[in-house]
């Protein structure tokens, strides 16, 4: 009985990828700023019952993690349910690139959660409103 429970619960268990990022600046501080998004992000996952599988870092201005991230969260297996970062900043301060990585994680049903400022539902009404506003220009 213990046995299939436990199945059950695992099988329950929502699954994550986190995408930390910093900004150029002085290596030391640049490190410290991954360590403590990964930090909190692991927190999170671990109080709200969240498997974090992987963890993909962005140093400065590259791209490659961010499109590794969302190439491997949007694949057809889906490894992952969600993906957290410490705040909406640190996944792209570009909107048109923010927009167009949510837009791939949610139709492949992947929920975007940041955790200073909660899950996007659908983009919520200004990210909805912002996106409106893009396809008219």
């Amino acid at each position: 009985m213990t046995e299939v429970m436990e199945q059950r619960t695992t099988a329950s268990r929502r699954t994550a990828c986190a995408y930390v990022r910093t900004s150029l600046g002085a290596q030391t501080a640049c490190q410290s700023a991954i360590d403590s998004q990964a930090a909190a992000v692991e927190r999170w996952s671990r109080a709200n019952g969240v498997d974090l599988m992987d963890v993909y870092v962005e140093h400065g201005s590259e791209d490659s993690q961010f499109g590794a991230m969302l190439d491997n969260a949007t694949a057809a297996h889906r490894p992952y349910d969600m993906v957290v970062v410490h705040t909406l900043s640190r996944l792209s301060r570009d909107l048109s690139r923010l927009i167009v990585g949510y837009q791939r994680l949610d139709r492949a049903g992947v929920d975007l959660v940041s955790i200073s400022e909660g899950q996007f539902e659908a983009v919520d009404r200004i990210g909805a409103a912002m996106i409106n506003a893009l396809k008219w220009k």
